[in-house]
């Protein structure tokens, strides 16, 4: 004796309270994410750092709302409305007098609507995590799991280049005696990951820059402290690294990755040769073409961006080339959040 409306509010009644138990549930996982996110950095690559602000938007959570009413008319008023669509005293009245369940022909396709929607974000999850597990894999040429970086500006006053390399020193001086820092060296940036880092045009001294034109090859140049390569776990292949021997005075040297070298020279056995260097890109020193005498070849490393080596690395000394905006880079040997201080 049962109403039809009775009988689908019963229908709907689990899908109702599972509906507001999910909703419940997925309100109580939004603030433990928000909070648990607030100000957190995510390492999702070797060389991509993610900072979480969350906040709650207001337009998401109706949409987020509306999805969720739509879901139980869906998955719940519709199956109800056609499990209700049997006619009782007919079929009681007929031979036998029993009936069996109504059966819905609409049921497969929603169930192989929800197979398939939990397919797709698997998928999507899936990829992503196979993205990120292949950038992790691919090397970068750089010790970077236990590096931690600091940036410093000498640029404003009262700062000039002899007070920022006095103070250079000592940063060096004081950082080495710190307890858990292995290596410390101060640069003009990194091979990749920091957008201020220099650029410099190179060139053979056969074939001098010239005006109006632009089409040199160019290369992240690192002005740095003769500790870079074991810092950055960059290894020499040919020749030498800086040393005592490349102090302001001396001889103005550089040490080419082995990329740039053949880019400019057209192979890698170039110690000894000479290039020309001249501002490409936040290079201080304007137009100025520098003559610069090859020491040695570095390990290739990504440059610019991750998993980019279309160019290479141009390293100079730092007591040659001095460039005010400078990086304090560290290695550890143990978790780099703890050598911030």
């Amino acid at each position: 004796g049962a109403s039809r409306a009775r009988l689908m509010l019963d229908q709907l009644a689990e899908s109702v309270l599972i509906a507001i138990m999910g909703g419940l549930g997925a309100l109580a996982v939004m603030r433990v994410l928000m909070t648990a996110f607030t100000s957190a950095y995510l390492p999702i690559a070797q060389a991509q750092v993610v900072q979480l602000e969350p906040q709650l938007n207001l337009p998401t959570l109706a949409i987020a709302a509306l999805s969720l009413i739509a879901s139980l008319a869906v998955f719940g008023l519709a199956p109800a409305w056609q499990l209700t669509r049997v006619q009782l005293r007919p079929a009681l009245s007929a031979e036998g007098g029993t009936t069996g369940p109504s059966r819905w022909r609409t049921r497969r396709s929603l169930i192989a609507l929800q197979v398939a929607i939990s397919v797709a974000f698997l998928l999507i999850t899936a990829f992503g995590a196979r993205v990120v597990m292949a950038d992790r894999a691919q090397p970068s040429g750089i010790d970077l799991e236990r590096l931690v970086i600091g940036q410093i500006n000498f640029r404003l006053p009262p700062w000039n280049e002899a007070r920022a390399q006095e103070a250079v020193d000592r940063l060096l001086t004081q950082a080495a005696s710190q307890p858990g820092l292995d290596a410390v060296a101060v640069s003009s940036g990194m091979p990749f990951g920091l957008p201020g880092t220099p650029i410099a045009s190179v060139t053979t001294v056969d074939r001098p820059f010239l005006p109006g034109r632009d089409d040199y090859q160019y290369a992240p140049l690192l002005a740095s402290s003769p500790s870079i390569f074991h810092t950055l776990g960059v290894a020499i292949v040919r020749g030498r690294g800086f040393d005592g021997r490349d102090s302001a005075g001396a001889e103005p040297v550089a040490v080419l990755s082995q990329r740039t070298a053949t880019q400019v020279f057209g192979t890698a056995d170039v110690v000894g040769r000479q290039a020309l260097l001249r501002n490409h890109v936040n290079m201080s020193g304007g137009a100025e073409v520098r003559t610069v005498t090859i020491i040695g070849v570095a390990a290739d490393t990504d440059a610019e961006r991750r998993q980019v080596r279309d160019a290479g690395v141009v390293y100079l000394p730092l007591a040659q080339h001095f460039e005010p905006w400078l990086v304090l880079v560290g290695r550890t040997g143990g978790d780099p959040w703890q050598a911030i201080a």
